[in-house]
């Protein structure tokens, strides 16, 4: 009965006083539950039914721009509590609570192309891009994305990525290829790679989706490829790489920029070469210290040194002197 119920909302939450679970408003929602199993989930002010999460979402971003009462239901399992309530199994019930499961595993993740962002996209086919970027250009489509951010370089400064949270995001839940790999690099800590990753996911983009020239785009990437170049050890193949750029940048592609940037054969190439060069570099340097020595070697050598060109000074001293005693003898 409802007492019963209430009763264990109760003491449920005092076994989880120092967690989520444990505070009124988590305690509250439960015990609305539990009063009413077919009222909408209420959290503190947002109030929602399991299967419009996803617009009821968008709402509370759009209204006050902060995702956080939407993530804290995902996060305390709200909705999966709401339908443990229902008596009666409705149609649907299953692929629902999947799909929330589905949605905390991306809120879980802290990386771009996750987090809020993902679960935002993922449940509202229909909401444009809301990346600071793309805001005056409403991408709704995928293959409007690459256009948008290509126009985008004109008005904005270049000197950010034309990556942000949204735009993973956006492409995560809208692009249908796998592109894991390329969040991966994405969301790395150093900025080479993350660079690179970068240009390969917009590459495959343009590439996929056959998107025409991209001459804006290409330029506003090409002029941030600096940590991706210095990558390379040689200063011969780096000179080489920031000769070339203008010339693909001209042409629109991303795909040969990438190519250019993150050849595997130059790469290889490269690696080698620094390998033999560290190689040489570690033999010259211990021909150096065999031939300069160090420590009490050195000063053995020292002395060795002094001593012989001494016993060789005494020698002609000696010979000078009975050099001398013979001629006077003579005369």
């Amino acid at each position: 009965n409802l007492d019963d119920g209430i009763k264990a909302a109760v003491e449920t939450a005092a076994l989880h006083k120092d967690e989520p679970q444990g505070t009124d408003d988590f305690v509250i929602a439960k015990a609305c539950m539990v009063l009413d199993p077919h009222a909408p989930v209420r959290y503190k002010g947002f109030t929602f039914m399991p299967d419009g999460f996803g617009p009821a979402m968008a709402v509370e971003i759009l209204r006050r721009g902060d995702a956080k009462l939407p993530m804290e239901v995902l996060a305390y399992d709200l909705p999966i509590l709401w339908y443990t309530f229902r008596k009666a199994v409705f149609g649907g019930a299953s692929v629902q609570q999947t799909e929330y499961i589905r949605l905390k595993s991306f809120l879980n993740i802290r990386d771009l192309g996750y987090g809020h962002e993902r679960c935002l996209y993922e449940t509202n086919p229909s909401m444009p891009c809301q990346s600071p970027l793309l805001l005056k250009d409403y991408v709704v489509n995928i293959e409007d994305l690459l256009p948008a951010l290509d126009a985008a370089a004109n008005r904005v400064d270049t000197k950010n990525k034309p990556m942000d949270r949204h735009i993973a995001a956006f492409i995560a839940a809208r692009f249908e290829e796998d592109i894991h790999p390329h969040l991966k690099a994405v969301a790395a800590p150093n900025e080479e790679t993350a660079t690179i990753g970068m240009l390969s996911l917009l590459a495959f983009l343009q590439w996929k989706l056959r998107i025409n020239t991209l001459f804006g785009l290409s330029s506003w990437v090409g002029g941030l490829l600096g940590p991706a170049i210095n990558a390379y050890h040689s200063r011969i193949t780096r000179r080489e790489i920031e000769k070339e750029i203008p010339r693909l940048v001209r042409k629109g592609s991303l795909p040969e920029l990438f190519d250019l940037i993150d050849n595997a054969e130059n790469r290889k190439t490269d690696a080698q070469g620094y390998i033999v060069n560290c190689a040489e570099y570690a033999a010259l340097e211990r021909e150096v210290r065999d031939l300069e020595g160090s420590g009490t070697e050195l000063q053995t050598k020292a002395e060795r040194t002094g001593k012989q060109a001494s016993a060789v000074i005494s020698i002609l001293m000696a010979m000078s002197v009975m050099s001398i005693l013979l001629i006077a003898e003579m005369f």
